[in-house]
């Protein structure tokens, strides 16, 4: 949780992203289910981005579905993190120090060994510690990472896409309308000009022939012009 504050402190407002971290013992409530993990799954948010798993003795209570109620939780993240539209990171964490032997569970030691095992396999890389002041250093580096990659991913879906091909500015298509227009413009009174000198030849060159032969040779060249 420090580590979290800390981390919002440092970052959220330059980058516009904040960590709000979830837990059952505080975002749940007592309630009825078919079993209390269910309960848990019901109250706790579907949505969420992070998810982060730490183990190190003890693997859990088992469910009806699970051998634990944390396995339970990492595999409804890990189907999450699977779908095309998820954004969904999963950090896990295993506790590499020596275990006291009057505190020593073999089955749930066992248990947490099995899982780990399976991890790569699945795509995961885990990272091990030694101590809480290693993990706490590690998770704010960790977390501090993956708040800048969102950071990214959301600023280049936010950003808009350029088109492809020459770009122009506003004030290059203005000048360039007024070029075409002038250009336009000379070039209908070139034609005008020499369409009259052309009409001005026509007659005289056709002063013997009937007034239907002329009308019909300008408009002749009328048509060709």
């Amino acid at each position: 949780m420090e580590a979290i504050e800390e981390i919002n402190t440092t970052w959220s407002n330059s980058i516009g992203v904040r960590l709000t971290p979830i837990r059952w013992e505080r975002d749940c409530r007592p309630g009825k289910g078919t079993d209390s993990q269910q309960v848990i799954n019901a109250q706790l948010p579907r949505e969420f981005d992070i998810f982060i798993g730490i183990f190190w003795k003890r693997f859990g209570t088992p469910t009806p579905r699970f051998a634990s109620g944390t396995e339970e939780e990492f595999e409804a993240a890990y189907a999450r993190s699977k779908a095309k539209s998820s954004r969904c990171r999963i950090l896990v964490y295993f506790k590499d120090e020596a275990v006291p032997p009057s505190s020593l569970d073999a089955e749930q030691l066992k248990r947490v060994q099995v899982f780990k095992e399976k991890l790569p396999s699945r795509g995961i890389l885990y990272w091990p510690f030694q101590s809480k002041e290693q993990f706490s250093q590690l998770v704010r580096i960790h977390l501090s990472k993956e708040l800048q990659q969102f950071a990214s991913g959301l600023s280049k879906a936010a950003k808009p896409q350029r088109r492809n091909g020459p770009q122009i500015s506003l004030g290059d298509l203005k000048k360039r309308s007024q070029q075409y227009a002038e250009a336009l413009g000379s070039l209908m009174l070139h034609h005008y000009l020499a369409l009259d000198a052309h009409e001005n030849d026509l007659k005289l060159s056709c002063k013997s022939k009937s007034t239907q032969d002329s009308i019909a040779i300008i408009t002749n060249s009328l048509a060709v012009c």
